[in-house]
């Protein structure tokens, strides 16, 4: 039998006696001691601290209710226990910071099964779901609920087990899967990852890091544009609906310089331009980066479906990762007249082959040089422009005052 008493509940009893502990065994310890049998392990939880108390040990005959061995009393002092440094359940380092992007090492301790992580916007932590002390129910296991709606017969801990990582991760965020999503240039970010088991119950604290992602950078690239031609569309033209293809060419001002460009109706970016905060950077983000096609130089831009009850935009900016200018836009529809319609002399405009390409000399908006067969070969710009072309037979198509011109020429 065992059991732990208070010092101060012994002042009646002189335990440095034999008589005086079996006294006390026999007026307390027998009433409320507890029996073990074999090696113990024995915990008294919530004591005092810096107080005095005896254990006492002794055999028991449990058919007498007696002790059949001498008592034990083993005196005990309490004190705070030094609290044992944690180990960190996760180590988070984030590099390489870029305008989209970063290079993550998250490391889960040893001690951690299974984790979920993330990335997201630190202004939606605090200004949608209540903070990091709270966030989790909303934002994480939030969504894993909406995505079991849809399934009758999975909860949310289906869903999440779903998403959870084992071991760690090393990688730039690009090469992530796809619920990583890409990064927004010049926002402040928080990575937070956690421990989480089968029960959704978590098993660690959520530990964040903190980082920025890079502003633009600025370009003053600038661009013009010629439309080429409005055709038909029989492809997508069926019943009352008439659709056309318009092509139109782009002309950057530097040929060596990346952009972007898009087309669509007008009514998706004005929505943008007509909101009370207009934020254009959300519809770069939004919409218009993840079908946007990417070039140098010279671009010819064929558009299809294009109703004769909408007007367009071809969207066009700078490209470095981000937008490195503001948005440009040329606006059309079927009836935008293409500039090729007519085609006259012009004796102020000389345009000649030069040994491995083609030179325009003169006074002259822009012009395209395309081969024979209407591809675009390059696009050329001011006095004494050249092109780098390979041998054969090209059409230059330029404009003199809104007037567009054509000349063949053969490059040996």
């Amino acid at each position: 039998m065992a059991e732990w008493a208070r010092k101060a509940w012994t002042s009646d009893y002189d335990l440095t006696t034999d008589f005086g502990v079996s006294q006390y065994v026999s007026a307390e310890i027998s009433y409320y001691g507890h029996t073990f049998n074999g090696e113990q392990t024995i915990t008294y939880k919530k004591q005092p601290i810096d107080s005095d108390y005896y254990l006492f040990v002794y055999g028991y005959d449990e058919d007498c209710a007696a002790p059949n061995t001498a008592v034990q009393v083993i005196p005990v002092h309490t004190e705070e226990m030094q609290a044992q440094p944690q180990k960190k359940a996760f180590t988070i380092e984030v590099s390489e910071v870029t305008q989209t992007g970063a290079y993550i090492r998250l490391i889960p301790d040893e001690s951690v099964d299974k984790y979920y992580w993330n990335i997201s916007l630190a202004r939606n932590i605090e200004e949608i779901w209540g903070g990091r002390d709270v966030f989790q129910e909303g934002m994480d296991k939030g969504w894993w609920q909406y995505l079991a709606d849809f399934y009758p017969d999975m909860t949310w801990v289906d869903v999440m087990k779903l998403f959870r990582s084992e071991g760690p991760i090393e990688g730039y965020t690009k090469d992530m899967p796809d619920d990583v999503e890409t990064l927004k240039w010049n926002e402040d970010y928080v990575l937070y990852a956690y421990g989480i088991d089968d029960e959704g119950e978590l098993t660690t604290d959520i530990y964040f890091f903190d980082f920025k992602t890079l502003p633009c950078n600025e370009s003053d690239l600038e661009f013009d544009f010629q439309v080429v031609s409005v055709e038909d569309d029989p492809e997508h033209s069926f019943g009352s609906r008439v659709c056309h293809k318009v092509t139109i060419d782009i002309y950057p001002s530097d040929s060596e310089a990346q952009y972007a460009f898009n087309y669509h109706k007008v009514a998706i970016l004005d929505q943008y331009y007509d909101a009370e905060v207009p934020d254009l950077d959300a519809y770069v983000f939004d919409q218009f980066m993840y079908s946007a096609k990417y070039a140098t130089d010279a671009a010819r831009v064929v558009m299809s479906d294009i109703r004769e009850d909408q007007t367009y935009y071809l969207v066009v900016m700078g490209w470095d990762e981000a937008p490195n200018t503001e948005i440009n836009t040329f606006q059309f529809d079927y009836r935008t007249p293409a500039a090729g319609a007519d085609f006259v002399e012009a004796e102020a405009v000389t345009v000649r082959a030069i040994e491995g390409g083609i030179t325009i000399e003169g006074r002259y908006e822009y012009a395209a040089v395309t081969s024979v067969d209407g591809k675009l070969a390059a696009g050329l710009r001011g006095d004494g422009a050249s092109a780098s072309l390979l041998p054969g037979v090209y059409i230059v198509n330029y404009t003199v005052d809104g007037v567009n011109h054509v000349q063949k020429v053969l490059v040996k």
